[in-house]
């Protein structure tokens, strides 16, 4: 595997980011002061309600926390006798589940030209006077499309510092059509275009599709893609703040309660504790919402990504008149294909921080996935004249126009590669909690990909005509088409709206 110029890029780029985001806890390191007493303030919520943990003992449930984990002890579900380790920052609920409506964009593939059109006298070549392109030279399905994405998590234990969480999110497949057909008495001319290495006729040439009045025909095809993504994540609570005056959704489902702590002298456990000096570097950064709750969480599992697009080309020619080799009553039907499959497997690692004010959330998501990347691409083509002539069998050819093989040489066949990759997402939403359980939210989200293998970009434009079929069995000139891989990069970014429900 290969690490690359691009790949060092992503992951420099996202360390970047995590240390702007983790700076702050710095602190945990350095800090090894005693904790604090707090001082008794008038008007201080008691804190009975409060579970010591024992000295020495582990708390059931705690066993993914040490002892200096900065999360203050919370009887969170007294029924149960449930004590542990506790951030009760965010909507009640032990489970949840996401279904998202996505709105995004895709950076498109290159695509040659395929199709022109002109005046007879021109034949469809590029650079002639009435030559224009009908199909092609251009980035194709770059557009906004609709996806999905769902989520669904639980956490461990009703402390809420530690779970795991399951998301598919999926593009869809989507393509882009074209088709070009002539009259029947071969109206208008189409062709399609390449660049010749015959020294017969070097440069610029098209093979034509129809022309009055000897050939009538018809171009049609399809460039598509398709992306999804798959993970699994645990997540681990690393920084938790809740001031005493905090009370999110009030139990008996109403509105969520506005945080006023009056002159501001009251003080939570977990701000009277060394645990808040480490937390306040972040605290710092969110000065504009407080008094407010939040969280920062650790994820940290499995990704998997996967594009595959292709590429179609089909042509379909009836000879009118005898022309030079051709009888009348020929058909030439040919096709070009061009597949692609990018297959990522690998780890996952990034933060999650997560602020709440009233009914209001905002979250901010930074994570990266390193892995392999399988490149396949698979390339095809066939070509069939029939002359329709009694006792003649139609010729078969193993070679399309893009899509060609002559002996050993040509491009058709299937090629692998495998590179390591780091995969960058960023995310940020805001959302509204509407009840105790459900809650709605709008965000934007930017997944990048580099070094991957698109079907359209791996054709060669620059052919030798006397590979044509029926081929000449001693070409002149360079072999043309061959194949070399070519990397590009992709992205899909774009709005997400959605629900939320816990329970």
């Amino acid at each position: 595997m290969i690490i690359t110029r691009s790949t060092r890029n992503s992951v420099l780029f996202v360390a970047f980011a995590c240390v702007l985001a983790l700076g702050p806890f710095s602190a945990f390191a350095a800090d090894s002061t005693e904790p604090l007493e707090p001082s008794p303030v008038a008007g201080e919520p008691s804190t009975s309600g409060l579970t010591p943990v024992p000295d020495g003992g582990a708390m059931p449930g705690s066993s993914l926390l040490g002892d200096s984990q900065i999360i203050p002890t919370y009887q969170c579900a007294p029924e149960t006798d449930c004590a542990v380790r506790a951030c009760m920052v965010g909507p009640s609920g032990q489970y949840w589940f996401r279904a998202d409506y996505l709105l995004w964009r895709t950076r498109g593939v290159d695509l040659v030209p395929l199709v022109t059109t002109s005046d007879v006298e021109d034949q469809g070549i590029i650079g002639n006077d009435t030559t224009r392109i009908l199909f092609g030279n251009d980035r194709i399905n770059g557009d906004s499309h609709s996806g999905t994405s769902i989520k669904f998590g639980w956490w461990f234990h009703c402390g809420r510092t530690a779970g795991v969480e399951f998301d598919f999110l999926t593009l869809g497949e989507r393509g882009t059509d074209f088709y070009y057909s002539s009259s029947s008495t071969g109206y208008p001319l189409y062709a399609r275009p390449f660049d010749d290495v015959n020294p017969e006729s070097l440069g610029s040439n098209a093979e034509l599709i129809s022309e009055t009045p000897w050939l009538r025909g018809t171009v049609d095809g399809r460039v598509d893609e398709y992306f999804h993504s798959a993970g699994v994540n645990l997540r681990l609570n690393l920084c938790c703040h809740e001031p005493c005056c905090s009370c999110g959704c009030s139990e008996d489902c109403g509105e969520c309660c506005e945080e006023e702590c009056g002159d501001g002298s009251c003080c939570s456990e977990m701000e009277c504790t060394r645990a808040a000096v480490y937390c306040r570097g972040l605290g710092s950064l969110l000065e504009r919402f407080r008094p407010s709750r939040y969280r920062v969480d650790l994820i940290a599992g499995y990704r998997h990504y996967q594009l595959n697009d292709s590429l179609r080309v089909n042509e379909s020619s009836l000879v009118l008149q005898n022309h030079d080799l051709l009888r009348a009553g020929t058909t030439i039907d040919l096709f070009d294909e061009f597949r692609s499959r990018n297959e990522f497997h690998g780890g996952e690692l990034g933060v999650i921080a997560q602020i709440y004010r009233g009914c209001w959330s905002f979250e901010f998501l930074a994570k990266m996935a390193l892995g392999n990347n399988s490149q396949v691409v698979t390339i095809n083509g066939q070509t069939t004249i029939d002359t329709h002539q009694q006792g003649d069998e139609p010729a078969v050819y193993g070679s399309g126009m893009l899509a060609m093989k002559n002996g050993t040489e040509g491009n058709i066949g299937r090629y692998t590669n495998d590179d390591f990759v780091v995969i960058p997402q960023f995310g940020a939403e805001i959302g509204y909690q509407m009840t105790c359980h459900m809650r709605a939210y709008v965000g934007y989200n930017l997944i990048y990909w580099a070094n991957v293998a698109r079907a359209a970009e791996q054709v060669d434009y620059t052919l030798n005509s006397e590979y044509f079929p029926p081929a000449n069995p001693q070409p002149s000139g360079a072999a043309r088409p061959a194949f070399a891989w070519e990397d590009s990069n992709f992205w899909a970014q774009g709005l997400n709206l959605g629900l939320e429900y816990r329970f």
